[in-house]
């Protein structure tokens, strides 16, 4: 019996920017719980800044899932799966080394379903696209009031201010934000109908996406739960397709 060691490889920025940024999130939600929420000042204004690095990170995210989903595909083929293994690679234990019977050509039946799935991924990253820019809108209205009001009375006084501009409260906190989840989920759904992700890392990954959302409409004690396990299981659903990358990486550097 043998044994086969297969190297990791560093993950990329992109990688990095799948781990970093439900991390962000939490400490941008830490702070505030901390007392940031309480009234202007530092904590506030520094909750909102780590949260637009950590929602920013997602611009990252959108444009790597919309490319797994079909939206651009690598030269010479179609994106790799979650967990497949790679052109010339050892079989995984389990996996059998027997050649297989070579994939039968239908170049007008790839073309349909590669085109169809490139406008749906397109359709949901520009959705989410859509509600991650409402998103960093909020958090950069947040910043402004909070900078320039001395107490949360004149806080109050100067979002009503801004809520009375057309189109403010509707799209920054409203239905705009909404879209980044439901693109998400849209794109991760996709992933999974395409057997490119594996079914539990779109499952954790629409919980969490749903537990996020629903942090606004809970009591504040939920509210202490809901958010970080919401941000837990979207952690865990990005570092799955983290770790089936470096893997990947790390087989094909592998010597023979």
């Amino acid at each position: 019996m043998s044994l086969t060691l297969v190297a990791r490889a560093r993950p990329g920025p992109t990688g990095t920017a799948l781990l970093l940024a439900p991390v962000g999130v939490l400490a941008g939600w830490a702070i505030m719980r901390l007392g940031g929420s309480r009234s202007a000042g530092a904590g506030w204004v520094a909750a909102h800044a780590v949260w637009i690095v950590g929602w920013g990170l997602f611009g990252l995210i959108i444009t790597e899932l919309w490319r797994r989903a079909g939206g651009s595909r690598p030269a010479g083929g179609s994106p790799r799966a979650e967990g497949s293994r790679p052109a010339g690679g050892s079989p995984r234990a389990g996996e059998s080394s027997a050649p297989t019977a070579p994939a039968r050509h239908n170049p007008a039946g790839r073309a349909g379903g590669s085109g169809r799935a490139a406008v749906a991924a397109t359709a949901g990253a520009v959705v989410a696209a859509a509600g991650l820019l409402a998103v960093l809108g909020q958090m950069v209205v947040d910043i402004v009031v909070g900078v320039a009001a001395p107490d949360r009375a004149r806080m109050n006084e100067l979002f009503e201010q801004a809520f009375r501009i057309p189109g403010v409260h509707p799209v920054l906190y409203g239905f705009g934000p909404l879209l980044l989840i439901a693109g998400l989920v849209a794109l991760f759904v996709q992933l999974a109908v395409l057997h490119r992700v594996r079914p539990g890392t779109t499952v954790l990954a629409v919980l969490g996406l749903l537990l996020i959302s629903a942090d606004t409409t809970v009591g504040p004690v939920a509210r202490l739960v809901v958010m970080p396990a919401g941000l837990l299981c979207l952690w865990l659903s990005f570092s799955a397709l983290v770790d089936a990358d470096t893997a990947g990486r790390g087989r094909e550097r592998a010597p023979a």
